[in-house]
């Protein structure tokens, strides 16, 4: 019976010393996919960033280029006004000289007509 137990537990330690190793083995497979899913959301989360700060730059340039063309546009309708400003300026005083002109036709007209009608 020594014989038996003997075996017995040497078959035991065999059995604890095989799974303590295939425990081992699982943990270092576990550790492994672990420390690869790791490196893949990383890297996934690297590239995501990569994507947005790629986006944001493009975002700016192209505020950039329309805030440009909204101070070209601001420029050229400043030039327009300040032009309209000067023809109204040189219209008044057209209108002016025309209504002065039509005054003085007028009185002119009138005086000769009084003049003729008491000289002629």
């Amino acid at each position: 019976m020594d014989e038996g137990y003997k075996r017995l537990i040497d078959r035991l330690d065999q059995d604890m010393r095989d799974h303590k190793q295939e425990m081992r083995d699982m943990h270092a497979v576990y550790q492994r996919d672990a420390a690869e899913r790791e490196a893949r959301f990383r890297e996934e989360a690297k590239e995501r960033e990569d994507r947005i700060l790629a986006e944001i730059r493009a975002m700016r340039e192209e505020t950039r280029g329309e805030l440009a063309e909204m101070r070209k546009d601001m420029r050229e309708t400043e030039q327009h006004v300040r032009s309209m400003v000067t023809q109204n300026f040189w219209g008044r005083i057209a209108t002016v000289i025309t209504i002065l002109a039509i005054c003085f036709t007028v009185a002119s007209t009138v005086w000769a007509a009084i003049f003729s009608v008491h000289h002629g």
